[in-house]
C-alpha cells in the first residue's frame, strides 16, 4: 500500500490525496513516477525486480482551487472536486516491461454529461 499526497501550483492549483496497492513482483529500489492525467505509477528508473506479473489498484480525490484549462469565468464551470480510480496489470522480464491500465476520471466541469475512461499502455524494450 502506497499512500500519497500532492500539492500543485501552476496550470492547476490543487491538493490531492490517495493511495495505490501493488500486488505481485516488488521492484525494490525503483524510482516511481506518477502520470499526471491518469495517476498510474511507472518506474522511471528500474530497481532490482525479477521477472513476473504485477497488478495495481488505486484511487485519489483532488480539491481544485483554480485551473488555467477551465477558468472560472469561462464557458465550462470547473468542479471543486475530482476523483480518479485506476487499475492495471503489468509484466516484467529481463529486457522487456509491459503495462496496460484503465483509469476512471470523474466529471471535471459542470455540464459534463459523463465521466471519462482513459486507457494506458507502456512497453519498454531494452537493447
Amino acid at each position: 500500500m502506497r499512500p500519497f499526497a500532492e500539492f500543485r501550483l501552476g496550470d492547476e492549483d490543487l491538493a490531492r490525496i490517495g493511495a495505490d496497492l501493488a500486488l505481485g513482483v516488488a521492484d525494490e529500489g525503483a524510482l516511481w513516477l506518477r502520470d499526471p492525467v491518469t495517476g498510474q505509477r511507472h518506474a522511471g528508473v528500474r530497481g532490482k525486480a525479477g521477472p513476473g506479473v504485477y497488478a495495481t489498484l488505486g484511487g485519489d480525490i483532488a480539491a481544485v482551487v483554480e485551473s488555467a484549462w477551465l477558468p472560472a469565468d469561462g464557458a465550462a464551470v470547473p468542479r471543486d472536486r475530482r476523483a480518479r480510480l485506476r487499475a492495471g496489470i503489468g509484466y516484467r522480464a529481463r529486457r522487456t516491461d509491459g503495462f496496460v491500465g484503465l483509469t476512471w476520471l470523474s466529471e471535471e466541469f459542470e455540464g459534463q454529461a459523463t465521466p471519462q475512461l482513459v486507457g494506458s499502455v507502456t512497453l519498454r524494450l531494452r537493447f
